[in-house]
Formats: structure tokens, C-alpha cells, sequence
């Protein structure tokens, strides 16, 4: 199953043991490699992915909502205000490489 390495951490870590106790005959292998797999052509039978998906022939559920944040500090809000519009703020966009 490809997963993120963040989703498996913080979702599915504390989970996995109480299901696997649950049903043990189910098993897993999980594919926490940093791409975009594909999944019909790798021959997965379930996926999870973090963002949405451009494919509209796979049947998608939504599973969680992820909230994101936005983080500055006090110097640098005194010197530039408190963003109305990050368009004219510096900010770092940090975001895993796709592939």
C-alpha cells in the first residue's frame, strides 16, 4: 500500500497494533517511499494518499482532514505587519518533491 511516511506517523502508528490483534489473518506491506505510485499499474489494492487525486477512475473516500498552519515571529511581524495576503509576505513553502 503506498502511504507518506507523515500519514503512517501520525494516523496509523498508534492504530496498526489494535487492528492487527483484531484481525490477524490481514496483513500489510506498506510503500512509504517519498513518490507518487501508481497505483493500478503497480497492482495495489489500496492506496492512501494526502492530497487529491487527479485520476477519476479510482474510487476515493475521504479519511481526515489535515490542517495546516502558518508560523511567524514576533520580529518579523513587527517589521511587516500581520499578513492580510502572503503574495507580498516572505514565506517558506515547504513541500515534499512528487515524482
Amino acid at each position: 500500500m503506498p502511504l507518506s511516511i507523515d500519514f503512517a506517523t501520525i494516523y496509523l502508528a498508534h492504530l496498526l497494533p489494535e487492528f492487527t490483534r483484531c484481525y490477524p489473518d490481514i496483513s500489510f506491506d506498506f510503500d512509504l517511499m517519498p513518490r507518487n505510485s501508481d497505483i493500478i499499474s503497480e497492482s495495489y489494492y489500496v492506496a492512501i494518499r494526502v492530497r487529491e487525486q487527479k485520476s477519476s477512475n479510482l474510487i476515493a473516500r475521504k479519511l481526515a482532514s489535515v490542517n495546516r498552519y502558518l508560523y511567524a515571529s514576533p520580529h518579523y511581524l513587527e517589521r511587516f505587519g500581520e499578513p492580510k495576503d502572503l503574495v507580498n509576505h516572505q514565506c517558506f513553502n515547504i513541500m515534499k518533491p512528487s515524482h
